[in-house]
């Protein structure tokens, strides 16, 4: 199962960056979005207990596939972007001996993490400052929960908080968007999404499991819950920025005593000047 999701993940990079090399060709008009994004589970994700997230997100949007150096009535954009999301805490398990010269105590909780990679086809309709759009989308997600191990005090040698990966698996997400997004001005507008998609079966850490251990005084006990799908429904806002191209100044040059030539192509060069020959004085005549 983890080999067919790996290559699942695989196709969906290679189809990411073969859509994002046609669409670099187009001369004008990328976009770049930042937004804060909301999670909330479905189905049986959300009956075996997975919460509820918060994170962020980074997009690009191409140009327009069709006509990209204007803005008609209706356009075909792609989108590829980034996704995270912090899905809940454990409470601490206190009074753990952690495995130091002087025995240390600290604590422990669990975490739940997932982080995405998009890809996705716009339909934009622009009605004035408003551009409703629809979107079907690829993700490959990566689920993972951490322990988070905390000594009580500073220890001398150690760092107060690490963590390690106790899960972690990637799932092949499809869905589709609804959308719209108010231009604010020529270079800014506002953006925002909903998006529901399916996915694949995961595992991942019950957040109200963790107790210690009976027999280690430095570790914890959880439960894992496998789930055989992972639907999620998203939300996001945020801002959308125009990204014009940067021409370059006019090149200027100069002269050694710091004057300024224009050379244009009917202009011709000035001609060195011409020095003209001394004659040479006649020899004296003899008588």
């Amino acid at each position: 199962m983890k080999t067919k999701q790996l290559n699942t993940m695989k196709k969906l990079y290679m189809l990411a960056f073969l859509m994002l090399g046609i669409v670099s060709f187009a001369g004008a008009q990328h976009h770049i979005g930042f937004y804060l994004n909301g999670a909330t589970p479905f189905n049986q994700l959300n009956d075996s207990g997975y919460r509820n997230g918060i994170g962020f997100s980074v997009e690009y949007l191409s140009p327009s596939l069709f006509a990209p150096n204007t803005r008609s009535p209706f356009e075909v954009r792609v989108g590829a972007g980034i996704e995270f999301f912090h899905h809940g805490s454990s409470k601490k398990v206190e009074n753990l001996v952690f495995d130091t010269p002087n025995n240390d105590l600290g604590s422990s909780k669990l975490q739940n993490q997932m982080f995405g990679f998009f890809i996705a086809p716009k339909f934009i309709f622009n009605v004035g400052r408003f551009s409703p759009y629809v979107d079907v989308f690829a993700n490959a997600r990566i689920f993972n929960s951490y322990q988070v191990n905390r000594f009580n005090k500073e220890v001398q040698g150690y760092e107060r908080s690490s963590s390690k990966p106790v899960v972690q698996n990637a799932a092949a997400h499809y869905g589709g968007s609804v959308g719209l997004i108010y231009n604010l001005g020529s270079r800014i507008a506002f953006d925002a999404r909903v998006s529901y998609s399916t996915g694949s079966a995961i595992n991942f850490v019950d957040l109200k499991s963790p107790a210690k251990d009976p027999d280690l005084a430095s570790g914890i006990t959880y439960r894992t819950v496998r789930t055989p799908v992972s639907d999620m429904l998203t939300y996001r806002i945020g801002i959308l920025i125009k990204l014009d191209n940067i021409q370059r100044s006019p090149r200027t040059e100069y002269t050694p005593d710091n004057n300024r030539i224009n050379l244009t192509p009917n202009t011709p060069a000035p001609r060195p000047a011409e020095v003209k020959p001394v004659p040479k004085p006649a020899p004296p005549v003899k008588h």
